[in-house]
């Protein structure tokens, strides 16, 4: 067996969350709708802020369910304590020693997303629930995506003589 060590930094989440909102506020507005653009792009400010805090420590959760059987972790105990918005994740795996190294970026790239995607569309669906379908299906290929990196092993090696 050996580890491999994925590391997501919060900042870089919360940044992704508001840029996005950001730019979907911009794409909708219509000249009009002030009040709803404004709704859209305040994911992080003040309260707003918790809510996504507390939409992505979900998400992160629901990606170490989802690679559970890789994590070992001995931790019996938790709190509903809002999380800090500083730091970082670290996901450490336990995988065969046929894992393919050259997944790790994807399993990286994908547990991002999926949180990412998991967020915006805990946001989008008290904002503008039309747009939820679309963080729906990028918080489902990010899954697939994100299992299969985890999955991937090295072709084997022919013995010699």
């Amino acid at each position: 067996m050996k580890t491999i060590t994925i590391t997501l930094k919060k900042d870089e989440l919360l940044y992704d969350i508001e840029n996005t909102s950001y730019l979907v506020g911009n794409s909708r507005s219509t000249g009009e709708n002030f009040e709803q653009v404004s709704n859209i792009q305040n994911s992080g400010e003040g309260e707003d802020r918790n809510f996504t805090l507390r939409s992505i420590e979900t998400a992160y959760n629901e990606v170490k369910r989802n690679l559970a059987r890789y994590i070992d972790e001995e931790k019996t105990a938790s709190n509903n304590a809002l999380m800090d918005d500083t730091g970082d994740f670290v996901i450490s795996l336990s995988v065969v020693d046929m894992f393919n190294e050259a997944s790790t970026d994807t399993l990286k790239s994908s547990a991002h997303e999926f949180i990412i995607s998991s967020a915006l569309l805990d946001w989008f669906a008290n904002v503008k629930p039309d747009e939820m379908v679309v963080y729906q299906n990028r918080k489902l290929e990010a899954n697939r995506s994100m299992l299969s990196a985890l999955y991937r092993k090295k072709a084997p090696i022919r013995p010699t003589p």
